[in-house]
Protein backbone atom coordinates (compact mmCIF):
# COMPACT_ATOMS: atom_id res chain seq x y z
CA UNK A 1 0.00 0.00 0.00
CA UNK A 2 1.58 3.45 -0.70
CA UNK A 3 1.94 5.90 1.63
CA UNK A 4 -1.02 8.31 -0.10
CA UNK A 5 -3.81 5.06 -0.13
CA UNK A 6 -2.98 4.86 3.83
CA UNK A 7 -3.51 8.41 4.18
CA UNK A 8 -6.94 8.03 2.64
CA UNK A 9 -7.56 4.90 4.60
CA UNK A 10 -6.97 6.43 7.90
CA UNK A 11 -9.09 9.78 6.45
CA UNK A 12 -11.95 7.30 5.64
CA UNK A 13 -11.46 5.50 9.29
CA UNK A 14 -11.13 8.69 11.37
CA UNK A 15 -14.47 10.17 9.23
CA UNK A 16 -16.45 7.27 10.36
CA UNK A 17 -15.50 7.88 13.80
CA UNK A 18 -16.22 11.82 13.50
CA UNK A 19 -19.71 10.74 12.01
CA UNK A 20 -20.56 7.95 14.55
CA UNK A 21 -20.27 10.36 17.34
CA UNK A 22 -23.27 12.35 17.34
CA UNK A 23 -24.99 9.98 15.26
CA UNK A 24 -25.09 7.95 18.74
CA UNK A 25 -25.90 10.36 20.59
CA UNK A 26 -28.84 11.41 18.52
CA UNK A 27 -31.43 8.32 19.13
CA UNK A 28 -30.89 8.65 23.46
CA UNK A 29 -30.83 12.62 22.84
CA UNK A 30 -33.83 12.35 21.03
CA UNK A 31 -35.44 9.27 22.95
CA UNK A 32 -35.45 11.25 26.49
CA UNK A 33 -36.20 14.42 25.68
CA UNK A 34 -39.18 14.35 22.98
CA UNK A 35 -42.41 12.36 22.68
CA UNK A 36 -41.31 10.40 19.27
CA UNK A 37 -43.37 7.84 19.87
CA UNK A 38 -46.61 9.93 19.21
CA UNK A 39 -46.00 10.75 15.32
CA UNK A 40 -45.21 8.83 12.42
CA UNK A 41 -42.85 11.31 11.82
CA UNK A 42 -40.97 11.15 15.47
CA UNK A 43 -40.88 6.92 15.42
CA UNK A 44 -39.46 7.19 11.97
CA UNK A 45 -36.96 9.33 12.53
CA UNK A 46 -35.90 7.53 15.88
CA UNK A 47 -35.60 4.36 13.11
CA UNK A 48 -33.91 5.85 10.95
CA UNK A 49 -31.22 7.58 13.27
CA UNK A 50 -30.75 4.25 15.46
CA UNK A 51 -30.48 1.62 12.53
CA UNK A 52 -27.63 4.39 11.25
CA UNK A 53 -25.70 4.45 14.59
CA UNK A 54 -25.59 0.79 15.19
CA UNK A 55 -23.78 0.75 11.53
CA UNK A 56 -21.67 3.22 12.11
CA UNK A 57 -20.83 1.91 15.50
CA UNK A 58 -20.09 -1.35 14.04
CA UNK A 59 -17.99 -0.35 11.40
CA UNK A 60 -15.87 1.57 14.29
CA UNK A 61 -16.10 -1.72 16.23
CA UNK A 62 -14.38 -3.71 13.66
CA UNK A 63 -12.24 -1.06 12.20
CA UNK A 64 -10.42 -1.16 15.94
CA UNK A 65 -10.42 -5.08 17.46
CA UNK A 66 -9.31 -7.63 15.20
CA UNK A 67 -12.63 -9.32 13.09
CA UNK A 68 -12.47 -13.39 14.13
CA UNK A 69 -16.12 -13.71 13.07
CA UNK A 70 -16.65 -15.97 10.08
CA UNK A 71 -17.44 -15.04 6.86
CA UNK A 72 -21.23 -16.35 7.17
CA UNK A 73 -21.71 -14.24 10.57
CA UNK A 74 -20.27 -11.06 8.84
CA UNK A 75 -22.35 -11.49 5.87
CA UNK A 76 -25.73 -12.19 8.33
CA UNK A 77 -24.91 -9.12 10.41
CA UNK A 78 -24.70 -6.96 7.01
CA UNK A 79 -28.26 -8.48 6.14
CA UNK A 80 -29.85 -7.57 9.38
CA UNK A 81 -27.77 -3.61 9.73
CA UNK A 82 -28.96 -3.21 5.83
CA UNK A 83 -32.38 -4.49 6.43
CA UNK A 84 -32.94 -2.57 9.14
CA UNK A 85 -31.63 0.82 7.71
CA UNK A 86 -33.65 -0.26 4.60
CA UNK A 87 -36.68 -0.82 6.66
CA UNK A 88 -36.72 2.64 8.56
CA UNK A 89 -35.83 4.70 5.35
CA UNK A 90 -39.14 3.52 3.50
CA UNK A 91 -40.22 4.06 6.75
CA UNK A 92 -39.62 7.76 6.85
CA UNK A 93 -40.57 7.90 3.28
CA UNK A 94 -43.80 6.47 3.47
CA UNK A 95 -44.36 8.97 6.75
CA UNK A 96 -43.74 12.30 5.00
CA UNK A 97 -45.92 11.12 2.45
CA UNK A 98 -48.71 10.84 4.80
CA UNK A 99 -47.72 14.05 6.32
CA UNK A 100 -47.73 15.26 2.72
CA UNK A 101 -51.20 14.18 2.06
CA UNK A 102 -53.07 15.03 4.99
CA UNK A 103 -51.74 18.63 5.13
CA UNK A 104 -52.71 18.86 1.34
CA UNK A 105 -56.16 17.66 2.23
CA UNK A 106 -56.28 20.12 5.45
CA UNK A 107 -55.30 23.29 3.07
CA UNK A 108 -57.93 22.51 0.32
CA UNK A 109 -61.12 21.93 2.67
CA UNK A 110 -59.58 25.03 5.01
CA UNK A 111 -59.43 23.60 8.38
CA UNK A 112 -56.04 24.45 10.26
CA UNK A 113 -56.42 21.96 12.50
CA UNK A 114 -53.81 18.88 12.18
CA UNK A 115 -54.30 15.63 13.02
CA UNK A 116 -52.09 14.77 16.38
CA UNK A 117 -51.26 11.29 15.41
CA UNK A 118 -49.19 12.40 11.84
Amino acid sequence: MTEHQQTLLDLNQWLVIIAAIPCTIFPFLYGFTSKWYLTYMGRSLMATKTSLALALDLTVYFQWHPNDLSLETQLWMAVGIYSGIAFALWFQLVSYLFLWKQTRRLQHTGSDRPRRDI
